[in-house]
This record gives C-alpha cells, sequence and structure tokens, in this order.
C-alpha cells in the first residue's frame, strides 16, 4: 500500500474514533438531560446546595417555593416565597428582620429548583460540549456518577479557572458535586458546591410565611 494512502487510512480512522467518542458523550449528555427532568417533574422536593461562601436550602411543595440563603460567617438570613400571586422577601441581619411583598403573577412552573447542567439552549452547544468535554466515572459521597470536565458551554468560568469538574449521579442525573480549581495569588485552590436532593418530604410548614409579627412590612420602592 501507497504511503498516502497508508496516510489517509490513519486520518480516517482517526476521524472515525473521535466521532465516536463524542457520539457517546453526546447520548450520556441526552440520558442524563432525560432522567434529570423525571426529577423536575416531582412537586414535592427538598434542595440543599451549600458553597464556601453561602447555603441555600429550597423547598418546593406544590405552587409554593421557598428559598433560605445563609451567607458563611454572616448572621443573615434571606428567604424567598414565591406563590402563583405573591412573592415575599424576608431578611434578618441578626439586628433587624424586614419584609417586602410583591403582588404579581408568577409561573411556579419556572420555579425549578433542580440544577440541571446537561440542558443546551441548542442543538450546536450541546455538540461542541460533546466534542470540547472529557466524561469519566468515579464514585462521589457513595454515588456512581459521571465526572464532566474539559470545555462545556454550560459552564460558567471564572477568569483564574484552571479546571472544572462536575459530578452527576448516573441513576438519577442529579448534580452531587461541583469543583472549581483556580489559581489565586500562584496558588490552585478548590472552590467546592455540593448538592443534596430529599423528595416527597415537604411539609406545609415548610413552605408556609414566616411570622409576620418579627417581621417589619417595607413598601416597595
Amino acid at each position: 500500500m501507497k504511503l498516502w494512502k497508508k496516510i489517509f487510512l490513519l486520518i480516517g480512522l482517526i476521524i472515525l474514533v473521535l466521532l465516536g467518542l463524542t457520539a457517546r458523550k453526546f447520548l450520556i449528555f441526552t440520558q442524563l438531560d432525560n432522567k434529570n427532568k423525571v426529577q423536575q417533574a416531582n412537586t414535592n422536593v427538598y434542595a440543599k446546595v451549600e458553597t464556601q461562601f453561602y447555603t441555600v436550602e429550597m423547598y418546593r411543595k406544590g405552587d409554593c417555593v421557598k428559598q433560605v440563603i445563609y451567607k458563611t460567617n454572616q448572621d443573615v438570613i434571606l428567604t424567598q416565597l414565591t406563590r402563583p400571586d405573591c412573592r415575599i422577601f424576608y431578611t434578618d441581619d441578626g439586628k433587624e428582620k424586614t419584609r417586602k411583598i410583591y403582588q404579581e403573577q408568577f409561573l411556579i412552573e419556572n420555579q425549578n429548583i433542580i440544577a440541571n447542567y446537561m440542558n443546551y439552549f441548542t442543538l450546536g452547544e450541546k455538540i461542541i460540549s460533546s466534542i470540547g468535554s472529557q466524561i469519566r466515572s468515579e464514585i462521589a459521597d457513595g454515588k456512581e456518577c459521571y465526572v464532566i470536565s474539559g470545555y462545556n458551554t454550560n459552564f460558567v468560568y471564572d477568569a483564574n479557572a484552571k479546571e472544572y469538574k462536575l459530578y452527576i449521579d448516573k441513576q438519577t442525573g442529579l448534580m452531587v458535586k461541583l469543583i472549581e480549581i483556580i489559581e489565586e495569588e500562584g496558588t490552585l485552590q478548590e472552590k467546592i458546591n455540593t448538592y443534596e436532593y430529599q423528595f416527597d418530604c415537604v411539609t406545609n410548614e415548610d413552605v408556609a410565611e414566616l411570622d409576620s409579627e418579627e417581621y417589619t412590612l417595607v413598601e416597595n420602592e
């Protein structure tokens, strides 16, 4: 066989391998997205996200969603309660408690509290992410996960970020954790976000209004 034929054959084999790997990642992204959306269909969900800066607890029961934010190393608690006809913001800074009420119509269907990094806006973004991402398997927090790294259009890259590693439960499509490796003053550091989900456990009390007598009503500007 002539040399040029061997070269073209080798190039063709490399292209086929790359196409196969890209197709595999595209399929995995699709499967994870579909599994995640099955979880999103549940209207009784508790979610918790922990970062180095804050902890967020989220509750959804039917047409009510409550989000509670605890800022790390600060005596500040922010609570947002969303209902179809209004949204209430509560602020507790350790010294004063206030609340604001916005009388508007809200679509609770849009108040999704389950993170989904595999839901792409366009087919092109999904293809680009399939090409640029790397996927491997790993056990994290007792769950068998896909670890997705490399370039992904759904990642929000910090200017100093060196690497993102996204851990997604293979069985449920739910986020387990996100590790961001950044460089600060010549030193590599890890920023870790962890995710926790529970289903069919949220009660009416969890999504109830806070005691109005404790919070001073502030007029909207």
